[in-house]
Protein backbone atom coordinates (compact mmCIF):
# COMPACT_ATOMS: atom_id res chain seq x y z
CA UNK A 1 0.00 0.00 0.00
CA UNK A 2 2.99 2.32 0.60
CA UNK A 3 4.13 2.09 -2.96
CA UNK A 4 0.58 3.27 -4.37
CA UNK A 5 1.02 6.03 -1.96
CA UNK A 6 3.77 7.28 -3.80
CA UNK A 7 1.95 6.79 -7.28
CA UNK A 8 -1.28 8.66 -6.44
CA UNK A 9 -0.31 11.88 -8.24
CA UNK A 10 0.31 10.00 -11.93
CA UNK A 11 -2.19 7.95 -11.76
CA UNK A 12 -5.18 10.79 -10.92
CA UNK A 13 -3.69 12.19 -13.91
CA UNK A 14 -3.65 9.67 -16.04
CA UNK A 15 -7.01 8.59 -14.88
CA UNK A 16 -8.33 12.08 -15.25
CA UNK A 17 -7.04 12.80 -18.94
CA UNK A 18 -8.58 9.24 -19.92
CA UNK A 19 -11.91 10.68 -18.07
CA UNK A 20 -12.14 13.41 -20.47
CA UNK A 21 -10.68 11.47 -23.40
CA UNK A 22 -14.02 9.79 -22.70
CA UNK A 23 -16.59 12.46 -21.41
CA UNK A 24 -14.94 14.41 -24.71
CA UNK A 25 -15.61 11.03 -27.27
CA UNK A 26 -19.71 10.32 -25.45
CA UNK A 27 -20.90 14.00 -25.38
CA UNK A 28 -19.11 15.44 -28.79
CA UNK A 29 -19.75 19.12 -29.41
CA UNK A 30 -22.24 18.82 -25.93
CA UNK A 31 -18.61 18.85 -24.13
CA UNK A 32 -17.83 22.48 -24.62
CA UNK A 33 -19.49 23.48 -21.50
CA UNK A 34 -17.28 21.59 -19.25
CA UNK A 35 -14.30 23.11 -21.34
CA UNK A 36 -13.67 25.79 -18.20
CA UNK A 37 -13.33 22.87 -15.81
CA UNK A 38 -10.53 21.29 -18.26
CA UNK A 39 -8.75 25.29 -18.52
CA UNK A 40 -8.36 25.35 -14.52
CA UNK A 41 -7.01 21.23 -14.87
CA UNK A 42 -4.44 22.20 -17.46
CA UNK A 43 -3.46 25.16 -15.55
CA UNK A 44 -3.37 23.55 -12.29
CA UNK A 45 -1.01 21.05 -13.94
CA UNK A 46 1.32 23.77 -15.48
CA UNK A 47 0.97 25.48 -11.79
CA UNK A 48 3.48 22.15 -10.87
CA UNK A 49 5.16 21.36 -13.76
CA UNK A 50 7.17 24.61 -14.61
CA UNK A 51 8.20 24.72 -10.83
CA UNK A 52 9.46 21.46 -11.07
CA UNK A 53 11.16 21.58 -14.44
CA UNK A 54 12.93 24.80 -13.50
CA UNK A 55 13.93 23.28 -10.26
CA UNK A 56 15.34 20.01 -12.03
CA UNK A 57 17.43 21.78 -15.26
CA UNK A 58 18.49 25.26 -14.54
CA UNK A 59 21.00 25.61 -16.75
CA UNK A 60 18.38 25.25 -19.39
CA UNK A 61 16.46 28.31 -18.28
CA UNK A 62 19.40 30.18 -18.39
CA UNK A 63 19.99 33.77 -21.22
Amino acid sequence: MEKMKNYRFPVFLLLSILIGAMVGLVMEEDAVILQPIGDVFLNLLFTIIVPLFSLRFPPLLQI
